[in-house]
C-alpha cells in the first residue's frame, strides 16, 4: 500500500512539473498555434525605388482571447532598411477579435534595388508570438526593385565592388570603404 501511494505521489510529482521541463533549451510542451496570415497578395510585381506597393491578406485567429499586434516586413535577402511600411503606426496596430478572420493591408516603400522575397509578420503584443504566412496555402511574393538608393538622413548611398548590391552606410564608412577598393559611390 504504501508503494502504490509513494508511486502514485512521484506520478503527481513529474506531472507538475512536466510542462516546465526543458531538453536543451527547447519546451517539450507542444507549441500553441495562435493564428497566421492567409491569402498574401501583392499590387505590383516590379517597381523602382521610391514607390510603393501593396501587400494584402487575411489575419487568422485560432485563439479565444482577442489579440491586439502590429506588423513587421521581412524581406530576403535583408537586412531590414530596403523596405519600410508607409501605414502610420496608429494603422500597424490591429485589434485581433477572438477565433475571427479580417483583412489587412500595407503600404511599403522601396528603398533599395533587388530582388525580394517578402514575408509580412504580425507581432502580437499578448502572447509576444509572430503570425506568419500560411506554408499550407501560400508562397512568400517577390518583387523586383529597380533605380537608385534611397538611403535614410546622414547616410550615403554605395555600391559592393563583388556583388553590386547597394547599402545605405555613414559619410566616413563609405569613404574607408571606397580607399579600400571595396565599393564604390553610385
Amino acid at each position: 500500500m504504501i508503494y502504490i501511494i509513494s508511486g502514485l505521489l512521484i506520478l503527481l510529482l513529474i506531472g507538475a512539473f512536466l510542462p516546465n521541463i526543458y531538453a536543451t533549451g527547447i519546451p517539450i510542451e507542444p507549441q500553441t498555434i495562435f493564428g497566421r496570415l492567409d491569402d498574401t497578395k501583392v499590387s505590383k510585381q516590379s517597381i523602382k525605388t521610391g514607390e510603393t506597393m501593396t501587400i494584402s491578406g487575411n489575419i487568422t485567429s485560432m485563439t479565444p482571447k482577442n489579440l491586439t499586434g502590429w506588423f513587421m516586413i521581412q524581406s530576403a535577402p535583408g537586412p531590414i532598411g530596403r523596405l519600410e511600411i508607409e501605414n502610420d503606426s496608429a494603422k500597424m496596430m490591429i485589434n485581433i477579435p477572438a477565433f475571427s478572420r479580417i483583412p489587412y493591408s500595407l503600404t511599403i516603400k522601396a528603398l533599395q534595388p533587388g530582388i525580394y522575397h517578402l514575408s509580412p509578420l504580425l507581432h502580437i503584443i499578448e502572447t509576444n508570438r509572430i503570425f506568419s504566412i500560411s506554408t499550407d496555402s501560400n508562397l512568400e511574393p517577390v518583387i523586383t526593385v529597380r533605380g537608385n538608393p534611397i538611403c535614410s538622413h546622414g547616410f550615403v548611398s554605395i555600391i559592393k565592388v563583388d556583388d553590386g548590391s547597394s547599402a545605405c552606410v555613414t559619410p566616413d564608412t563609405a569613404n574607408i570603404l571606397v580607399e579600400r577598393g571595396w565599393s564604390h559611390l553610385p
